[in-house]
Formats: structure tokens, sequence, C-alpha cells
């Protein structure tokens, strides 16, 4: 369970937010954040590339049929064997490309096609430095958002309720810079074009912020996951604790699932207390599960 401090963690368990005291006050850096995107477990929370393993699969909703029947509603990461599924690394990425996104449309007013990416700025917003790998990293973090099939079921903000997509990656097209755009002139920046469903989705609101400043003090890996994680279980208990069962925590993270507790201390006890440490988790305590062990 997962209490606050400002909300946090439990173990078919309890996170509590943490209550706010005097200190040294950090402005926060809000970015609205696509909703269902933050839902569907995109990302792995790992610090190095995990091999072997190219899908993950995760239940949105259950449906109730007209005939009484249920139909579960699932959401399939699907990876490459060449570039693999997105990490904390292309999750800091990501983050910074929403900051991109909300400049650019906060200027425009609409989003354009395509989002021109200038990579130093990307890189600085991801809170990195500019180097030679890193700029190789951008790009391999490109070609993976167009890799990465998202296939099932997505929650669709315009009509209320789940929609089926057939695949269509995060980035359906991209160019490189130097490459030849569809006007025919010659990129000056990378760029990507984005999938309608996120389209639509942050075109019609369905936003909530999220503090890039605090995501990037993070260095955690499970740390980071957990943030949006927590901040959607507390947003939907109002700021009371909010429990997560360790099982469904590992399918959705793909952590080795621990049979004793002192392992599985071992495992999430870092990251809560980075969280703490950052006055984001008040405390956080392991209960056993209502079923199973």
């Amino acid at each position: 369970m997962k209490r606050p401090a400002n909300p946090t963690g439990t173990l078919a368990g309890t996170l509590v937010p943490q209550r706010s005291t005097p200190q040294l006050i950090v402005l926060p850096e809000p970015i609205p954040v696509e909703v269902a995107f933050e839902h569907i477990g995109y990302f792995t929370p790992a610090s190095k590339r995990i091999k072997n393993i190219t899908t993950k699969e995760k239940i949105l909703a259950e449906r109730l049929n007209p005939d009484g029947t249920r139909t579960v509603l699932k959401v399939r990461i699907l990876g490459t064997g060449h570039y693999g599924l997105p990490i904390t690394s292309d999750l800091d990425y990501y983050r910074a490309f929403l900051k991109l996104l909300d400049d650019l449309v906060g200027r425009l007013g609409h989003i354009p096609e395509p989002i021109a990416l200038p990579t130093k700025t990307l890189i600085r917003s991801a809170g990195k430095q500019v180097s030679t790998q890193e700029l190789q990293a951008v790009k391999d973090w490109i070609r993976r958002g167009n890799a990465t099939a998202i296939q099932g079921f997505y929650y669709d903000a315009v009509s209320g309720d789940y929609i089926e997509i057939g695949g269509e990656p995060l980035f359906p097209r991209y160019v490189m810079r130097g490459q030849r755009l569809p006007t025919g002139e010659y990129a000056d920046t990378h760029a990507v074009w984005l999938a309608s469903w996120f389209r639509t989705n942050y075109l019609h609101h369905h936003v909530r912020p999220l503090d890039l400043a605090f995501h990037l003090r993070l260095r955690k890996p499970i740390a980071k996951a957990l943030y949006p994680l927590l901040e959607l279980g507390w947003y939907a208990t109002s700021g009371e604790p909010y429990t997560k069962s360790y099982l469904d925590l590992c399918h959705e993270f793909l952590l080795h699932e621990s049979r004793y507790l002192s392992r599985i201390k071992q495992q999430l006890d870092p990251a809560h207390h980075e969280l703490v440490q950052q006055r984001f988790l008040e405390r956080w305590e392991y209960r056993p599960a209502a079923k199973g062990p």
C-alpha cells in the first residue's frame, strides 16, 4: 500500500502520499501527458535494454456485452528483436517530446505534420548532456517509436469508450535530418508523424499535468515508472492510500516474481526510498494479498 507524501506504496501493498511540510521550494515544470497512453504500460522500467522479451500485454478493462457475457479488453506492446521494448531512457525522451509538443501546440494552436524534433533541445529537455552517444540515442528512440506496434484496445476520449487499434505505432512515419520530406525539401532536423489515436485524445484535452522537473530528478527506473502509476492511483482514490498487487506490478514492469518478502523488499524498496527522499511518498506497507500468495 502506498500513501502519497504529497501522495504513495504496497504489495497487495499500500502507498501513501506525503503531506506537505515547510521546505525549500522547487518549482514544478508541468507538461500535459495523454492519459490513455500513460495507462497502457508502454515503457518498461530498466536501465539496460531487455533481451529476449519483445511482447507485453496488459488488461485495461472489462466490457459487459448485451447478452450478459464479459469481454476482457487488452493491449499489447510489440517490440522488435533489433530495437527491443521501450525502456526508461526512452521514457525520458518521450517526456521531453511532450514538452516540445506542448510548446508547439501553444504557439500554433494545432499539432503540425510532421513534428520537427530539434535534437539538442530534446536532449537537454530529457535532462541529458549533448554527446555523440545521445545524438545516436535520439535516432534510436525515434526508430523504436516507429517499430514498436501497439495492438488491441485504447481508450477513445471522443466516444468515451475503448476502440480497437490495429498495430499503429506511436510514430507511424519519421524522417531523419537530411532525408527528403513529402514536400520534396530536405529535412533540417529529425521529424515524426504522430499516431491518429494519440493525436485525437491529445487535441480532445484528454490530458493531465505531470511534473517534468520531478521526473528528471528521479534516478531509479522503477521510481520513474511508479511516479505516473501512483499519481493515477491516488487520483482514483481521491488521495487516499493506493493498493497494487505485487504480481500485477511484476507483470506490467517485467520484474522477476519473487516468493519471499525479503527479496521483494530488495527489489522495490530502493525506488520507494527515492520517492520518500523526493517528498512524493510518505510511507509504504507490504500486506498479504486478499487472494493468492
